[in-house]
């Protein structure tokens, strides 16, 4: 079952992706 609490936890750990992303690799900043 997804309830909002685990929305909100797989939107923070995206987020945190994101984040790492973008300084694992900064050429995405130029875009």
């Amino acid at each position: 079952m997804i309830n909002e609490d685990n929305i909100h936890l797989f939107q923070a750990a995206l987020n945190h992706t994101n984040v790492g992303l973008v300084i694992t690799d900064p050429s995405l900043d130029s875009q």
